[in-house]
Order: structure tokens, then C-alpha cells, then sequence
């Protein structure tokens, strides 16, 4: 039988590292969770656009004129879980999806879809201007959050239906 001292030493040493793989669990546990909070709010961000979006696609369908511009701004929040994110439009397996994800890892995200690629919708996915009748917008790929006057926008001319993200120019 060991000694008293040895047998103290190991149990020292033992109960040290339980106390090291209960932390370590815990920690991994709670990012996860943490991880899934978050994905959860990217998708809310997500599904908040891609609604607008429809939004306006319908209103544009329902009316007449040949060429036609409807823009609303979007109310997102400045942050998630105190951290920046980015709001943008993809192009995946044949169908378009608004995609937030977080600035500092884009593994985080959330996502909506919108509708096929092969839809007669066009979706806008560079950066540019255009003009209305109240203000210039410029058309851009992707939205940071905290970026004053983000918005939607939906625009037929001619033959041509497109969509996008933008803000509100000078």
C-alpha cells in the first residue's frame, strides 16, 4: 500500500485534473451554445431582408408602369451578441439566399432563401449608383452592420426586373 504522502499526491493531482476537464468542458459547451445563439440571430437578420425583398418584389409585380424603382430601408440591429456583422445576397446551388454572417468569423452565419437563379428576378451582386426621384442609391454587394440608411431596393426598366442591397448616397 502506498505511502500516506504519495497516496495524497495522487489524489492532489487527480482532483486537479477533473477540475481542468470540467473547465475545459464547460468552456467548449458554452461557445457552442454560444455559436448557436448567434446563428440563430444571423438567420432572424436573414429572414428580416429576404422578407423585405419579397416584399418589394410583389408590390413591383403588382404594378403597371414600365419602369418602376421601390426602395425601403432596412431596420437591422448595429450588432449581434455585441459583435458586427455583414449582411449580402449569394448565389448558391442555383438559388439566390441573404446571408448575414458574423464579421470576425463568416462560419457564423444565417441565411434565407429568395427565390431560383433562373427566376426572370435578376439579383444585383457588384456595387454601382442609380438615381431616384428623392435621393442617389448606391447599389452594393454586402451591408456591415451599424452602416447608416441600409436598404432594399427593387427595380424594373424596360425588360428588366433586378434587386439588391444598398445605402443611401449623397
Amino acid at each position: 500500500m502506498p505511502s500516506s504522502p504519495v497516496s495524497f499526491l495522487i489524489t492532489t493531482v487527480s482532483l486537479c485534473l477533473l477540475l481542468i476537464a470540467l473547465a475545459a468542458s464547460f468552456s467548449v459547451v458554452s461557445n457552442t451554445i454560444l455559436r448557436d445563439s448567434t446563428r440563430t440571430q444571423l438567420t432572424e437578420v436573414a429572414d428580416r431582408v429576404a422578407g423585405v425583398i419579397t416584399e418589394l418584389r410583389v408590390l413591383l409585380h403588382m404594378s403597371n408602369e414600365e419602369s418602376c424603382t421601390l426602395v425601403k430601408t432596412l431596420n437591422l440591429p448595429k450588432e449581434v451578441l455585441l459583435m458586427g456583422y455583414t449582411v449580402s445576397i449569394e448565389e448558391t446551388d442555383d438559388m439566390y439566399f441573404v446571408v448575414a454572417s458574423l464579421d470576425m468569423d463568416r462560419s457564423v452565419s444565417g441565411r434565407s432563401a429568395l427565390w431560383s437563379k433562373y427566376d426572370e428576378v435578376g439579383v444585383t451582386l457588384d456595387n454601382g449608383t442609380f438615381a431616384t426621384e428623392e435621393f442617389s442609391v448606391n447599389y452594393v454587394c454586402e451591408i456591415h452592420s451599424g452602416e447608416a440608411n441600409p436598404l432594399a431596393w427593387v427595380r424594373r426598366t424596360q425588360s428588366e426586373v433586378s434587386v439588391g442591397l444598398g445605402v443611401v448616397g449623397g
